[in-house]
């Protein structure tokens, strides 16, 4: 039954009020400001809602002469970038709530920020991997960028940051003998159709949680991206980029499991990647899929056959036992995104060019694919060399150990000598 509407109350005085939150004072306490009105609530709401539009920073915390970096943070995030994605705006939330939290930077005010405790701050993340401290030194940046475009502060200390060296901890391409792993024993686990979706379409995860059957066309062996289901906040969206809305070829592996998975009598609106109990994904229940799905091709890569119960398996138990018997454990374990990295990896391998590759995965900037294929190539020199290594060294021992066969009949260089002079 639909819960009544509460009438307005009036004041003692015979006035409505409409209350605005304006702002923190210097001492931290609320700035509230008020609206009256005799006629009605809502007239005294559309007071507020003037007062707003004439001063657009109200809301948040413009009323002071001065901000701390926590403060002006928090109208950065609603006034620069209230229009992004609800998961972007949590990521640059995250980050900026992680340098304030730096021993008390986010206290201070604007104006008291020096060059110094930027590049405190910049140093304490040596070490991190690039990403991190690439995403801190741009929120940082821009920050205080916009506080001086704001002439809140006279200029921006964080314009010369201290150079940092990260390390790369970014997302690694499966191994051969994993992926065959997988594609073979991907029935084992409930969860083999996306894992599949992402190794061999190189989906990103909400992209294959939000495929349709009708987005599979097996006669011309496509798969038609163009949502995403956001997992965290659950619904389903537009793909990240406007390179997100692509066409992706569907291979042999994909299309075969697709094959068997597909009942005639299914409708054409419905998911391919459902849970157990046949719903939709939630982040709680992909992870705790992706995680089963590790064990179970853990137990595959292991020779253990699927328990009636998957929930009373026991890693460590397992483990121990495999390496009292003389075995040596194979461990599994790799995350959504090292899949599709992997599909990327299958691409370079295949020698599929760059500009193919960035279109069936999605990526805004060719400079995102290129950085891929120049990683790999590096590994893959890498890996040439230590061949070649090996390989010279063989050569020098196999050619050591025929110089000493062959010590009287070798021309030393003073054997070479001694015979010129004698010519």
């Amino acid at each position: 039954m639909a819960k009544a509407k509460t009438k307005a109350k009036k004041r003692e005085d015979g006035r409505y009020q409409s209350k605005l939150r304006a702002g923190i004072d210097e001492n931290g306490k609320p700035i509230t400001k008020y609206f009256y009105s005799y006629v009605s609530k809502a007239d005294a709401d559309r007071q507020r809602a003037a007062y707003v539009l004439a001063h657009p920073f109200q809301d948040m915390t413009a009323l002071k002469s001065c901000y701390t970096l926590r403060e002006w943070a928090q109208v950065w995030i609603k006034s620069y970038k209230g229009s992004l994605a609800q998961n972007t705006i949590d990521g640059y939330t995250s980050t900026y709530k992680r340098i304030c939290d730096y021993k008390g930077l986010g206290e201070m005010d604007l104006a008291d920020i020096k060059p110094m405790h930027i590049s405190a701050f910049m140093t304490s993340l040596a070490g991190t991997s690039k990403s991190n401290i690439s995403k801190k030194r741009y929120v940082l940046k821009e920050l205080l960028r916009t506080a001086v475009d704001n002439k809140i502060i006279a200029s921006n200390p964080a314009e010369k940051q201290t150079k940092v060296k990260g390390s790369y901890t970014g997302h690694r391409a499966l191994p051969k003998a994993e992926i065959d792993l997988i594609t073979a024993n991907y029935e084992r686990h409930r969860g083999g159709i996306p894992i599949m979706l992402m190794l061999w379409a190189g989906l990103r995860r909400g992209e294959a949680l939000a495929l349709k059957w009708g987005d599979i066309d097996f006669f011309k062996k496509q798969i038609i991206v163009k949502k995403s289901l956001d997992v965290k906040h659950k619904n389903i969206k537009s793909t990240k980029t406007e390179a997100g809305d692509r066409i992706v070829p569907l291979f042999a592996p994909l299309f075969e499991a697709l094959m068997q998975a597909h009942r005639p009598d299914t409708s054409a609106g419905a998911l391919i990647c459902v849970t157990a109990a046949g719903k939709q994904y939630t982040e709680t229940a992909f992870n705790r899929m992706l995680s089963g799905f590790c064990c179970s091709m853990e137990r595959a890569a292991n020779g253990i056959s699927e328990p009636a119960d998957p929930r009373g398996w026991r890693r460590d138990r397992a483990k121990l036992h495999r390496e009292e018997a003389g075995g040596r454990w194979i461990p599994v374990e790799f995350t959504a995104h090292d899949l599709r990295y992997t599909f990327a990896t299958l691409c370079y391998d295949a020698d599929v060019d760059v500009q193919t590759t960035k279109t069936w995965m999605g990526h805004e900037s060719i400079e995102t694919t290129m950085r891929i294929y120049t990683k790999l190539s590096a590994e893959k020199q890498t890996l040439s060399t230590t061949a070649m290594d090996k390989f010279a060294a063989k050569y020098s021992a196999n050619a050591k150990a025929k110089k000493g066969e062959d010590s009287d009949t070798l021309l030393t260089p003073s054997k070479a000598i001694e015979s010129a002079s004698k010519r």
